[in-house]
C-alpha cells in the first residue's frame, strides 16, 4: 500500500468523524440546572446584564461610582452592562 502523506485510513477517518461528533454533542457551553438536570442553553444571558442586575441595581451604585471603585473607564463599564462589548 503506498503511503498516502495527510490521508486516514477508512478505519480511522471513521473514528476522527465519530470523535468530532461526541464532542460536539458534549460540548455544552452554559448550562442551567432545571430539576437536576443540566441543560444546554441556546441564548445564554450576557455578562453585562448580570453584573447589572447583580451587582449595581442591588447595591443602588450608579456606572459612575461602580467604574470608579473598579478602577475603569465609565464608557467601559457601560459599553458592558448595556451589553455592547463582551468582558
Amino acid at each position: 500500500m503506498a503511503i498516502r502523506p495527510f490521508m486516514f485510513s477508512p478505519v480511522e477517518w471513521k473514528n476522527k468523524k465519530q470523535r468530532q461528533k461526541d464532542d460536539k454533542q458534549n460540548r455544552i457551553t452554559s448550562t442551567t440546572i432545571d430539576g437536576g438536570k443540566a441543560m444546554a442553553m441556546k441564548n445564554p444571558p450576557h455578562p453585562g446584564g448580570i453584573v447589572r442586575r447583580q451587582c449595581l441595581e442591588p447595591l443602588g451604585l450608579s456606572v459612575t461610582k461602580a467604574a470608579e471603585s473598579l478602577g475603569v473607564a465609565r464608557q467601559t463599564l457601560s459599553e458592558l452592562i448595556n451589553e455592547r462589548t463582551g468582558v
